[in-house]
């Protein structure tokens, strides 16, 4: 995995990133950051990365939302 040095990173790839990160207030984070994830996973580790960690959080509030508000 490259280097995810933040000068090594396009201002499109910040983008992306970001928008995955957000993506946790519209959709509970879990589609938007996967169709982020396997469209720009083979072009850029920095959006890959971020993508992945926005689907994990989304997963794991979704986790922790069933187990404290019930199914």
């Amino acid at each position: 995995m490259s280097s995810l040095m933040s000068s090594d990173v396009s201002n499109g790839d910040k983008t992306l990133a970001a928008a995955a990160h957000i993506a946790v207030f519209i959709d509970g984070g879990l589609l938007l950051p996967l169709i982020v994830y396997f469209v720009k996973r083979d072009e850029s580790d920095f959006v890959a990365f971020h993508a992945l960690q926005s689907v994990l959080f989304g997963l794991l509030f979704l986790v922790l939302s069933m187990l404290t508000c019930g199914i």
